[in-house]
């Protein structure tokens, strides 16, 4: 049997059952040829990781973190309180799983989807499938190849030759970057 920690930024929610647990880890690999000698893994990238966990609460346990689940008139109604608003709320989780001895953590983890089952032998208690997806992180990177006034000063040149009606926003008028003269009369005649 595993532990799965969800790790929310006010704090963690440990519950007192996982029946399953999946871990997704998948590439994205070109489906177009590539050129001899060229790098492999330039044509490869890594799809968010989805985690998938069947959890269980039940009234009929004490918690493993005291007073957890303890907000509603019973744990299983308070963890999926608790659930729902994490879904609904989009928060950033850090999911710890303890598997086998080895401790794994995953930043940056949303609910994707919550799926709870509510059946006759789930009467006092509550089991939820609750898919988290990571969202990959970047930092931006400004290359600065046009300053303000220098495209500005571009756009300001000329303007009658590169406005154009774009018909699919609703007749709204954007300007081109500048065009190199010679290319003008090829375009308009």
């Amino acid at each position: 049997m595993s532990l799965a920690y969800f790790k929310t930024a006010i704090g963690g929610y440990m519950f007192d059952v996982i029946y399953k647990e999946n871990y997704q880890f998948e590439n994205q690999i070109t489906q177009n040829p590539v050129q001899s000698g060229a790098s492999i893994n330039d044509h490869v990238y890594q799809q968010p990781i989805v985690i998938v966990f069947d959890v269980g609460v039940s009234d009929c346990l004490a918690s493993g973190i005291d007073g957890q689940f303890g907000e509603l008139s019973s744990r299983s109604a308070s963890a999926f309180q608790v659930l729902y608003a994490l879904w609904q709320s989009a928060a950033v989780l850090q999911i710890d799983s303890y598997v086998n001895g080895a401790t794994m953590s995953w930043a940056n983890m949303i609910i994707k989807s919550l799926s709870v089952t509510r059946d006759k032998t789930t009467h006092h208690a509550i089991k939820a499938t609750v898919t988290l997806q990571q969202i990959i992180v970047t930092d931006a990177v400004d290359l600065g190849l046009v300053s303000g006034s220098t495209r500005n000063a571009n756009q300001n040149k000329n303007t009658s030759n590169q406005q154009i009606t774009n018909s699919t926003s609703g007749g709204k008028t954007s300007l081109l970057p500048p065009l190199h003269p010679s290319l003008i009369p090829q375009l308009t005649g």
